[in-house]
């Protein structure tokens, strides 16, 4: 599995950091090749599932740059800039110019944790939280009524116990109890594993499956499904009409899954509007609830709840 060399926590981001030391810059970057990144992102995603305190947290990978006679140098979202590197067929540029390459500022502001690179290099269970607070999920009671961080946290436990691998092959995302699972299975034994833990796991209210049985892909495929949920993300960023804590955004072979919650269904057509524009999107599945449907959605089960209750007692 290979191991991290620092693990770093500053507020609700997590940074794993692989440390180079060489005699130059541009050798130590050439070292970090496609397989280490890939190793790196499969030590995270265990580091992630074994530790559910973290499970709010965002993540991201940087590295550490030493080289001799100067001070030792970090670098965030590190693989986000390898890849641009990668899929243009060209070496990697020197430090300096990379860091004062605009497309890049651009990048580091918009994406202070790459989620979505993280968790798609490979997919893994580790999954995505809607960050709950924002205008849309602030219904009253909503906080009582679903624990996205718990539900996730027992999800990753039970996967852990009984088919580790899983947590490298598939992605599950909650957001407001409802959970979308994508990725990739090498046989259906495997997938009614994992539909066995999610079936027996509390606090679910639906359970979107898109998780396909088939062989594993390329780097550069999953990269590049990588890189359209980062172009939609960062296209929903710049969108004033959209809050992006709404949704949770998931690319596999081509096809944009969405899982969202918002206060009208205009706001959904907007996202799904933006991913159609994409190269390289060859379909969008949309699963979304406005919160008007959530509250009814909590009221019915509730009631049903108090009923069951009434007849026992």
């Amino acid at each position: 599995m290979g191991e991290i060399d620092l693990v770093a926590k500053r507020g609700k981001i997590i940074s794993f950091i692989e440390v180079k030391a060489r005699r130059n810059e541009q050798a130590a970057i050439d070292s970090i090749t496609a397989h280490q990144w890939r190793r790196i992102s499969e030590a995270a995603d265990l580091f992630m599932a074994r530790h559910g305190q973290y499970a709010d947290c965002s993540w991201r990978f940087d590295a550490i740059i030493i080289v001799p006679r100067k001070w030792p140098r970090r670098f965030k979202n590190m693989w986000l800039d390898w890849y641009m590197g990668f899929v243009n067929g060209k070496k990697m540029e020197t430090l300096k110019h990379r860091i004062n390459r605009h497309a890049l500022v651009v990048w580091s502001a918009l994406l202070p944790a790459l989620v979505s690179f993280g968790c798609t290099v490979p997919s893994t269970i580790v999954g995505g939280m809607s960050a709950v607070g924002s205008a849309a999920l602030s219904a009253p009671g909503f906080e009582k009524r679903v624990d996205d961080a718990g539900l996730m946290v027992a999800l990753n436990r039970a996967l852990l116990q009984e088919d580790d691998t899983l947590l490298l092959k598939i992605k599950i995302d909650a957001l407001a109890g409802r959970l979308m699972l994508t990725g990739t299975v090498q046989d259906e034994a495997a997938h009614k594993t994992l539909q066995k833990i999610v079936g027996e796991t509390d606090g679910i209210r639906q359970v979107f499956d898109y998780v396909q049985v088939s062989e594993a892909r390329s780097f550069s495929k999953v990269a590049r499904d990588g890189l359209i949920s980062t172009r939609l993300r960062t296209a929903m960023m710049t969108d004033q009409a959209i809050s992006t804590v709404n949704f949770i955004i998931r690319t596999h072979r081509g096809v944009v899954y969405i899982l969202g919650i918002a206060p009208t269904e205009e706001e959904a057509i907007r996202v799904v509007n933006h991913a159609r524009t994409i190269s390289g999107v060859v379909e969008v599945k949309l699963e979304f609830e406005t919160v008007d449907e959530m509250m009814l959605a909590f009221a019915a089960a509730e009631e049903l709840s108090n009923a069951e209750a009434s007849r026992e007692r």
